[in-house]
């Protein structure tokens, strides 16, 4: 079995809150900022608990950042498709030319336009539906699904492998005063993705690299696997940003009955 569909049969056996417990840092490091502080999502250190147990809770998902978002793109691409007509008045522009003005953003792609992916799943959870979408995966992407997770998976070139999990679930605790402190010192220092204005944190480990994030009030986690260690989509951080800055929005019109 490979090592995508074994972490897969792992996520349709288990509960969400513990298929998604390695996600909990990175929720804590990520936070939307858009949210208010004392409800941003954290992991509370050991000195912050005071002998309580973190509860695990699940946040609305903010649908009308998903939309504000989405129309954002929407409208810088339109402003993209004027100049490019503007431009060919004039002199020709080259498929890279083309693809480098492309502005960055998130783009509503029904699940139907994906050959292996099935509408019926794309249906279930109640969170954003997001996956990287590049001529690399989009003939591989798969969806597994469950009412607050759901996984994103897929076979790249040459023996490497992608995922992208996301959850609802959340886990808070500790006091309000340090969370905010550490939120603050992070978001300082971490870089952002561009596409959704999100900031992100990459870790490497000896299968291949995560990138983590949260956006709203959901978090996210797409993780490379390589073979081969020193294979560069793995070793360095290039290849797995470039995921993050592709991903769609499989299900756009969720939000209206949630």
């Amino acid at each position: 079995m490979s090592r995508t569909r074994l972490r897969l049969a792992i996520v349709a056996s288990l509960p969400a809150m513990t298929i998604f417990s390695s996600l909990t840092a990175a929720m804590a490091q990520t936070a939307d900022e858009s949210a208010p502080p004392a409800e941003t999502i954290v992991v509370p250190r050991l000195s912050d608990r005071a002998g309580a147990r973190p509860e695990k809770n699940s946040r609305p998902i903010d649908w009308e950042a998903v939309r504000a978002l989405i129309q954002q793109t929407r409208e810088r691409d339109a402003d993209y498709e004027r100049s490019l007509r503007a431009m060919a008045l004039t002199r020709a522009t080259t498929t890279e030319e083309r693809e480098r003005l492309r502005p960055k953003g998130l783009r509503s792609l029904p699940p139907t336009q994906l050959q292996r992916v099935q509408p019926d799943r794309v249906a279930i959870p109640r969170l954003p539906v997001l996956a990287p979408v590049t001529t690399e995966t989009v003939g591989s992407l798969r969806l597994a699904a469950r009412e607050n997770a759901f996984t994103a998976f897929g076979e790249l070139p040459n023996g490497a492998t992608f995922e992208l999990i996301g959850t609802r679930m959340r886990v808070v605790g500790g006091s309000p005063e340090a969370a905010k402190a550490r939120l603050a010192e992070r978001r300082r220092t971490l870089k952002r993705l561009e596409a959704i204005d999100a900031p992100f944190l990459i870790s490497h480990h000896e299968e291949g690299v995560d990138l983590s994030f949260s956006k709203f009030n959901a978090a996210y986690q797409i993780t490379i696997y390589c073979n081969d260690k020193t294979d560069a989509r793995c070793a360095a951080d290039d290849y797995v940003v470039s995921l993050a800055e592709s991903l769609v929005i499989l299900n756009e019109d969720a939000g209206g009955s949630q």
